[in-house]
């Protein structure tokens, strides 16, 4: 019976120990995709904006192709595309967060 219930309490530090990993690599992951959407919309979509109005501007004028246009609209896209990606992984960051707490809020 000893023996039993030595076994059943490594197994609660156990999953004690997965449950404060698991904490640890959401916020983890919650803190890098805060750090990336910031990077996001305070450099990098400014940035491709800006480039973008400017191209327009030069190539309304005729000195650039439209190919060069394009290329800068394909990474204005990507960029918005990226943000919504890392927005996205945030949230399921966050939801995998609350559920762990529900679950150790249950136990």
């Amino acid at each position: 019976a000893r023996a039993d219930l030595r076994a059943a309490e490594a197994m609660r530090r156990q999953v004690g120990n997965d449950l404060a990993a698991q904490i640890v690599l959401h916020l983890y992951a919650l803190r890098n995709a805060d750090r990336q959407i910031r990077l996001f919309e305070e450099a990098i979509i400014p940035e491709s904006d800006q480039a973008v109005r400017a191209l327009q501007g030069v190539y309304a004028a005729g000195r650039l192709p439209l190919q060069e246009l394009l290329d800068s609209l394909r990474v204005w896209i990507d960029a918005r595309a990226a943000l919504a990606e890392v927005r996205a992984e945030r949230e399921k960051s966050l939801a995998r967060l609350e559920a762990l707490a529900a679950v150790d809020l249950a136990a």
